[in-house]
């Protein structure tokens, strides 16, 4: 899977190292940042910043973050200059933010850019000459992929990275208790979690759910965690009231709201996905509860550093978006968990929610 997910990206940044448009688009930003005589007016800056979304809204447009987390988190890794889509665009953001920049040190930048480019086509078209040469074709068959029939995958990293064989069971145990409530919702078989990878403490789980659960899993995660924008921006706020008198009561208040808007979440969708699948074989409010209380585990998953990937067994762009949302949603996640550090993390105690990750 890795070796194929390799060859995936290589070729996909080879495709995109040649993009007239791409190459295109960071040439006339780079001239127009050289062409800097001192002479900054608004036409000048507005000239600037319409050319910058310009390339913003292609690199976006091209990103591939339609991928499993795998393969995406692996071109994150590759294009480490952030030369091509959303990393790129988010670069682009930063270096021209405020209209007051030294034109000098981002004209400088977007050549260097330039360079990389010229370069990682050249190299890239290399490496995949190399391989074609050395690398036995059928290494990349399905016959050969351990992980060919799984549909799911579970990625534990950052603070889900285990030390001891007793924490990987203990987390493979509440992802088993999150499945089991889909199971029963779904009506479908119940499978075992197997251990595809362990990597100096991070690993992956994967399982082989049908169609039903899979989609009931995928639109259980995608809903909940479209809350985490709001609680970002709760978090933020509460930053900015520490730093005023009588922080710590309306901290309370705003680590409850977190709560409320998790609870509310969580129980909206449980109803949701219960009205859709419901077919006379459980009580529903013992189901609205396992659901619920497994729904917000799952955010809990992401929260810590937990990661998805669906790869139902047929193409399907409705998962491929829940992918893409997926991997757009892990910044969020990494960004709350670092304002969670902060001391009013523990204020609210209502939070009845004791299988945490």
């Amino acid at each position: 899977m890795q070796i194929s997910a390799l060859i995936q990206v290589i070729k996909f940044l080879k495709e995109k190292s040649v993009d007239p448009s791409l190459i295109g688009g960071y040439s006339k930003l780079s001239e127009m940042t050289g062409e800097d005589s001192g002479n900054r007016d608004v036409d000048f800056w507005q000239a600037i910043k319409k050319e910058k979304e310009q390339l913003c809204n292609l690199l976006i447009k091209s990103d591939p973050s339609d991928w499993g987390y795998a393969k995406y988190s692996l071109f994150e890794k590759i294009d480490s200059n952030q030369l091509f889509g959303k990393p790129a665009a988010r670069c682009l953001e930063n270096l021209l933010a405020t209209g007051k920049e030294d034109l000098r040190i981002i004209h400088s930048e977007l050549l260097k850019k330039i360079g990389l480019i010229t370069n990682l086509s050249d190299t890239m078209s290399g490496f995949l000459q190399m391989y074609d040469k050395l690398m036995p074709s059928d290494i990349l068959s399905p016959d050969n992929d351990s992980e060919k029939d799984l549909t799911m995958l579970l990625y534990f990293e950052g603070q889900l990275s285990v030390k001891t064989i007793q924490e990987m069971e203990r987390f493979s145990r509440l992802w088993n208790g999150i499945l089991n409530s889909f199971y029963t919702l779904t009506g479908e078989a119940n499978l075992d979690l197997d251990i595809i990878l362990f990597d100096e403490g991070n690993f992956t789980l994967g399982v082989a759910a049908g169609d039903k659960i899979l989609k009931a899993v995928m639109t259980g995660v995608v809903g909940i965690i479209s809350s985490l924008p709001l609680i970002l921006q709760i978090r933020k706020t509460q930053i900015e009231i520490g730093k005023l008198p009588l922080k710590k009561d309306i901290n309370v208040l705003l680590e409850e709201e977190i709560q409320t808007l998790m609870n509310l979440t969580a129980l909206d969708l449980a109803n949701n996905l219960i009205s859709e699948y419901y077919d006379g074989n459980f009580d529903q409010d013992a189901m609205t509860n396992d659901i619920s209380r497994s729904l917000k585990q799952m955010l809990n998953f992401v929260e810590k550093g937990g990661k998805f990937e669906f790869r139902p067994r047929v193409s399907n762009p409705e998962f491929a978006n829940a992918n893409k949302i997926l991997n757009d949603s892990y910044a969020l996640a990494i960004e709350i968990d670092r304002l969670s550090g902060r001391p009013f993390n523990n204020l609210a105690k209502d939070d009845k929610l004791t299988d945490k990750f």
